[in-house]
Parts: structure tokens; sequence; C-alpha cells
């Protein structure tokens, strides 16, 4: 069977996926957590307690809100395997970069121990 010209051929269109607002404040909190890790992490200045509590509050809210993205995208309808898929991905590598921020975040508070017992111990001599 031939097909009739005057009629339209078929066509579908691809609209841009809209993000989730809740992956926006992902974003934005990881931004916020980027640069505390460059500000103190990356450069010679000392980590003092108020700025290690600022850093586990950048963590925190990062955890917060992906827990709040993978939640709301379990509970939306009709959701589509590729995006749970990208967002399982997008997780991990949250995960990464809180884990690494995490590690010098470590590293610093022990530099700044040690130093603070060599100079208690300097201080007793």
């Amino acid at each position: 069977m031939e097909r009739s010209s005057a009629l339209p051929l078929n066509r579908s269109i691809s609209l841009p996926a809209q993000l989730h607002p809740t992956y926006l404040r992902v974003e934005a909190e990881l931004n916020k957590l980027r640069a505390w890790e460059v500000r103190y992490c990356s450069s010679s200045e000392i980590l003092t307690a108020n700025t290690i509590q600022e850093g586990l509050v950048g963590l925190s809210e990062v955890y917060r809100c992906v827990e709040e993205l993978v939640y709301s995208s379990v509970t939306r309808p009709g959701e589509l395997l590729e995006d749970v898929l990208d967002n399982s991905v997008k997780l991990l590598d949250t995960c990464g970069i809180i884990k690494d921020t995490q590690q010098k975040m470590q590293e610093h508070t022990l530099f700044h121990q040690l130093s603070l017992r060599k100079r208690g111990e300097e201080s007793s001599d």
C-alpha cells in the first residue's frame, strides 16, 4: 500500500528536559562547597573550628538536598529509567566530591592538632 503524499508524516519533537528544582539547589550547594574547598583546603590559610564547622554545614546541606532529590524522583509518576540512572550517576559524583572534601578536612584537622600539641610541648619546655 502506497502512502498518499497529501498526508503529513508523523513526527515527534524532543523538548529539553527540565531540571528538577532540587537538582539546581544541589548544584548551588556543591558550588558553595567547592568555593569553600578552594578557599581553605587549596591554600595555606589556617583552618579554624569555625571554618571546619562551615564546611561540615555545607556537607550536610548537600546531603539534605541530594536526599530530597532522590526521594522526589522516586515519587514522580512515569519516571524514566534513563532519568533514574542519570540521577544515580550525579549522586555518585556528588558523593565522590563530598568524600574528597571530607578527607581534606580530616587531614587539615590532624595537621592542626599536631601543631597545637607541638606548641604545647614547646611552651612547657
